[in-house]
């Protein structure tokens, strides 16, 4: 059920009519009652059903009464779409002797609406979900002259918003502001006439911002993501809206140099005008203490600057032990390519660089923000360094989203637990092996000190369901699984596809094709596919896997020879019956050391060092001359 204010006109109609078309269920407000009874037979006619209430706001006791009559007789709306507003033209000379034209544009464009949206606030927030969109006007950020009281009043309401956003989004109430430019409706027609010139030529145009942010994945709908068709084979599973046209051509369009879609801003680009929205807000947590955007967006531009003079230093220039701190102004720093480290477990990992996102990849993105819980204002805990695409994408993720980083990867046991506690993340992500080393650190380092972490996510490699039970029972979550390649990007969240990913299985394998895979189809892992959810059972390669980060065996080489006591050390793979492959590291000692290192001392500096993962599945020690 949706209530929508302004209903009997212009956008609102529009809107109404373009939600009757899905079926859905609206609640019908503005002050002429014979419009809107006849808008409610246009919304039966449609598909949709319809409930007249005619309400003035500008009359508080009478929004009191639509809300309390709402709540009581209809239940918390899913979501409400206030289009409810009235302008004024005049010069600056019209309107000495008249602040009555403030009072009347205030009631109607910020007290009316936002006194009935207090109301439905109230009970979303109780209900732990819902949806508000609100539509302003673009004079709300570019004052123009004639227009002072009602750019000041939609100015107002759009302030409002974003103020009381993020502790909404804490219930589970999302908030979407639509700023809609000059529109050809009868409200405009007296100052601009019936065409005027640059405005949208019809309000159908613009009730699609309004009617998409309503759809069940507001992104797609938003975006216009096209459907593709239908993979061959066996057993076939996609994600939503990825079923084929009758008569469509599977094959993705292409522009530009073959490039899937139209392209948009630069991730670059686009994240640094993100961030500088609220310079303000915190948007990383880690050793050194938190870093607000404006204090981010400053190392950008110093790390810019200094690249003009010297090479510039990209994502896959940076070590493997990186901060998500350096990472991030890397990232935003950059051209627009970002380089995710892939596939390497006894090698260098690979870089995959990736330009610019298609609507269908960012599609894809909040389909998988969406269905994890990332959303603005939650804290977001990530284990996996930075520089590995897991760990790069919940931290470019988190950034787009604007919610607070903490940093947990490379840090001390004792420094990990104790900077976990302090933030209390309302999220935790990282990989199996990453969320296994944290949980054994809580249980030992913690003191018996009970934290709550609402929602765990794992990524990149098999979650065993021994450990996503203890993960559930230990910091009492909600545990995600979710599956994907560098070079496909994620592919399900709890065995189910997201958005655009269409996978099959043949002969025991899983194949692969989704928006970042510029129309190609690709052999992933080993798994089965059965009533619409996908099983991974592990590596097609037969290949290491050592929890789903797969590092460099030199740079362990290098750490494991930093020690005093070790004069020389390499890294093995041999089979196992139970992880089919598994590092060794064999550790040459130091005859002559006063200090000799044991085992898990040497796995441990490890862990410090390079990460969970990176640690050796055993270490064989030789002392030669002893």
């Amino acid at each position: 059920m949706i209530l929508v204010t302004g209903a009997s006109g212009g956008v609102g109609r529009a809107v109404c009519l373009q939600l009757a078309a899905r079926g859905e269920h609206l609640l019908l407000t503005a002050r002429d009652e014979d419009r809107l009874t006849a808008l409610a037979a246009e919304v039966h006619a449609a598909g949709g059903t319809a409930r007249v209430l005619p309400c003035d706001l500008r009359d508080q006791q009478a929004v009191a009464r639509l809300a309390e009559a709402v709540l009581a007789e209809h239940g918390t709306p899913s979501a409400v779409i206030s289009l409810a507003g009235h302008s004024i033209r005049r010069s600056l000379e019209a309107s000495f002797g008249r602040p009555h034209d403030l009072v009347r544009l205030t009631g109607t464009n910020l007290l009316g609406p936002a006194t009935l949206l207090l109301a439905m606030l109230e009970a979303m927030c109780g209900a732990g979900s819902g949806r508000i969109i609100a539509v302003t006007s673009a004079s709300a950020r570019i004052p123009t002259p004639g227009w002072a009281a009602y750019g000041a009043s939609k100015a107002a309401l759009d302030a409002w918003l974003r103020a009381v956003r993020p502790q909404a989004s804490r219930h589970g109430v999302r908030i979407a502001i639509v700023e809609l430019p000059l529109v050809a409706t009868a409200m405009a027609a007296p100052t601009y006439g019936s065409a005027p010139r640059g405005a949208l030529p019809r309000p159908g145009r613009a009730a699609g911002a309004p009617r998409a942010r309503c759809a069940p994945h507001p992104a797609l709908a938003a975006l216009g993501a096209r459907r593709g068709g239908a993979l061959p084979g066996r057993s076939v599973v996609r994600g939503v809206h990825g079923g084929p046209r009758r008569g469509a051509d599977p094959s993705p369009r292409r522009t530009g140099k073959g490039v899937p879609g139209m392209k948009l801003l630069q991730a670059s680009t686009a994240l640094r005008a993100r961030v500088a929205l609220r310079p303000r807000s915190v948007a990383l947590v880690d050793r050194h203490g938190e870093l607000t955007a404006g204090e981010l967006l400053d190392l950008v531009h110093l790390h810019r600057r200094r690249s003009r003079a010297t090479a510039p230093t990209g994502l896959g220039a940076l070590p493997a032990t990186a901060p998500l701190r350096q990472v991030l102004v890397a990232a935003l720093a950059g051209d627009g390519t970002l380089e995710l480290r892939s596939s390497g477990s006894t090698a260098a990992p690979r870089l995959q660089r990736r330009g610019p996102l298609s609507p269908a990849q960012l599609a894809t993105l909040a389909d998988l923000g969406r269905r994890i819980g990332l959303r603005p204002g939650r804290t977001i805990a990530c284990a996996a360094p930075g520089v590995h695409g897991h760990g790069l994408l919940v931290a470019l993720g988190t950034l787009a989203v604007g919610a607070p980083l903490v940093d947990l990867s490379h840090l001390p046991a004792a420094e990990r637990v104790e900077l976990l506690h302090r933030t209390s993340p309302d999220l935790l992500t990282g990989v199996p092996v990453h969320l296994l080393d944290l949980l054994h650190a809580d249980r030992t380092l913690g003191r018996g000190r009970p934290l709550r972490i609402p929602r765990v996510v794992s990524g990149s490699d098999v979650l065993l369901p021994a450990l996503r039970a203890d993960l559930t029972r230990h910091f009492r979550a909600r545990v995600h699984d979710v599956y994907g390649t560098t070079e496909t990007g994620s592919l399900t969240v709890d065995g189910r596809p997201l958005r655009g990913v269409r996978l099959r299985e043949v002969d025991g394998l899983l194949h692969a094709r989704t928006p970042f895979t510029g129309g190609r189809e690709l052999v992933t892992d080993r798994g089965e596919i059965a009533r619409g959810a996908v099983r991974v059972l592990g590596r097609a390669d037969g290949g290491l896997s050592s929890g789903g980060m797969l590092h460099d065996p030199v740079a362990v080489a290098r750490v494991l020879c930093a020690h005093d006591g070790v004069r020389d050390a390499r890294l093995l793979v041999v089979p196992d019956e139970r992880f089919g492959v598994r590092t060794v590291a064999e550790v040459t000692l130091e005859p002559s050391a006063e200090t000799v290192p044991g085992a898990e001392e040497l796995r441990a500096l490890v862990r410090d060092r390079l990460g969970a993962a990176a640690v050796p599945r055993e270490v064989r020690l030789s002392s030669p001359g002893r």
